[in-house]
């Protein structure tokens, strides 16, 4: 069993550091693979990360954002429901929500017109293997603000 994540979600995208737990043979088999083929990893990103983790305040930040993300995306999912949109399912977390629109069955011609728009959907189509048409969207609900559910409101009534 291998468990691998990153701290760019909760602290900053700039910081290109990630982690990962496994018995020690397989940490050990894959730091000599991560040496030989990785140039090199940013010391102060490491450093940074260190101070972070150390200091003891990564726990209280990270239950913060969780809070602040909880909120937004319930906020998002309401105002989506509102424009019709329904939730494939909602685990109540992450950064993301699948929805869908009853009156939208390609999300890629929707794509299309919202990037007209300098609006940028995620299709479902996008996330298949084979880029199959879908009627699924994938929302950031970090980045869905009021601008952006106004934005789809006027796409959705041209639709």
């Amino acid at each position: 069993m291998i468990y691998v994540n990153r701290f760019s979600k909760t602290l900053s995208p700039r910081l290109r550091v990630g982690y990962l737990a496994a018995s020690p043979e397989l940490v050990a088999c894959l730091l000599d693979l991560k040496l030989l083929t990785h140039v090199v990893t940013s010391e102060l990103a490491e450093r940074i990360i260190h101070h972070v983790m150390t200091q003891g305040q990564y726990r209280k930040y990270l239950s913060q954002l969780r809070t602040r993300l909880s909120a937004t995306r319930a906020r998002v999912i309401k105002e989506l429901e509102e424009l019709g949109f329904v939730a494939f399912a909602d685990i109540g977390y992450g950064y993301f929500v699948w929805m869908r629109h009853p009156h939208v069955s390609n999300t890629t011609e929707l794509t299309k017109s919202a990037f007209t728009r300098d609006m940028l959907l995620a299709p479902g189509g996008m996330f298949s293997p084979g880029g199959k048409s879908s009627p699924w969207l994938r929302f950031n609900v970090a980045h869905t603000g009021k601008p952006a559910i106004n934005a789809l409101r006027a796409l959705l009534a041209r639709h």
